[in-house]
């Protein structure tokens, strides 16, 4: 049976011969996953190589957690998803790891593997000495069997989301909780604790359907500046307190400035610190709002910040419309 048969999608049943319908519509989440209706859940393959921890967190940033497969019944699930989708791919990371104490694999729950389903490959896991890379992560091969492995491998992984632990943040349109209206309810605005470069801020957005805010006038520039400020006292790690990473640059042609949404800077928020854009440092080619309602441009991979992601909500008319893009 393929993955396509099993993730089903019902429309409505008809019974018998006569009229009579139940209309059994599958639940939902977001676009990228899909539901599973023997499992109750929803997955979504990631096609690209990253490190267990980069995957880790991905699909915590989607709402999800990194599938590590219970049951024989999830692990041939797996492995079919992972083949339709990436055929020539045999190493897979799962959601397990012995980081917590050596020798004991847990899953993203913290529970011991062990107590569930743990289908070791012949001589795994492979025992650390003083001479070897720590290999504290595990992944699946194609024959269904475990590996420990170093955690900074990259390879494809696969999250999961569980039916009944969804819910909906209306006003947002977004499983996400985090997420905020503005005050016309147009977007939705969330605040992100945890400083990042402006490449994995944007990263991040993008991971939660999302983007890096773009800074439209002064209002939202003041409005988004004051929701930063707000949580800068409970950051207790080291960042660059003066900078909001915010959603323009000039990386596809050097002075070129864009919103990530391809708009000339100059349709939008354009109020640029004294002396900026300093065109004597081109690896400047990333965008940054001041605590002082300026923008400036910044290194894109170097200095950490925090940052905000915005979403656009439509309304129900633009939903289903099918001119929207």
């Amino acid at each position: 049976m393929s993955v396509k048969s099993v993730i089903l999608t019902l429309g409505c049943i008809l019974v018998g011969q006569g009229h009579s319908r139940i209309v059994e519509t599958d639940p939902k989440y977001r676009t990228d996953y899909q539901y599973v209706r023997h499992q109750d859940a929803f997955y979504k393959v990631h096609r690209e190589l990253r490190s267990w921890h980069d995957a880790y967190l991905y699909c915590k940033l989607e709402g999800g957690s990194l599938l590590y497969p219970k049951t024989v019944e999830e692990s041939t699930l797996f492995v079919e998803m992972v083949q339709e989708f990436l055929p020539n791919i045999t190493d897979v990371w799962v959601g397990a790891h012995d980081l917590f104490a050596t020798d004991i694999y847990v899953d993203t729950d913290g529970i011991e593997i062990s107590q569930s389903y743990a289908p070791w490959s012949p001589g795994e896991p492979v025992a650390p000495s003083r001479w070897s890379t720590p290999e504290h992560c595990v992944e699946m091969r194609s024959d269904s069997k475990l590996n420990n492995i170093e955690c900074d491998r990259r390879r494809p992984f696969v999250c999961k989301k569980l039916n009944r632990n969804i819910t909906i943040n209306a006003a947002c349109r977004t499983p996400d909780a985090a997420f905020f209206p503005s005050e016309d309810g147009t977007r939705c605005y969330k605040v992100h604790r945890l400083p990042k470069t402006w490449m994995d801020a944007f990263a991040i957005c993008n991971a939660e359907q999302a983007y890096l805010s773009i800074i439209n006038d002064k209002k939202e520039a003041e409005f988004i500046i004051k929701e930063v400020k707000s949580v800068l006292e409970s950051v207790f790690t080291d960042f660059n307190k003066n900078y909001i990473a915010i959603g323009f640059h000039d990386k596809t042609a050097e002075g070129l400035y864009e919103t990530i949404h391809g708009q000339d800077l100059n349709s939008v928020y354009h109020e640029w610190s004294s002396g900026q854009p300093d065109a004597k440092r081109d690896s400047d080619d990333c965008g940054a709002l001041t605590v002082d309602g300026l923008i400036d441009d910044i290194d894109c991979d170097k200095q950490r910040m925090l940052f905000v992601c915005e979403r656009d909500i439509k309304t129900d008319e633009e939903a289903r419309s099918p001119n929207q893009n």
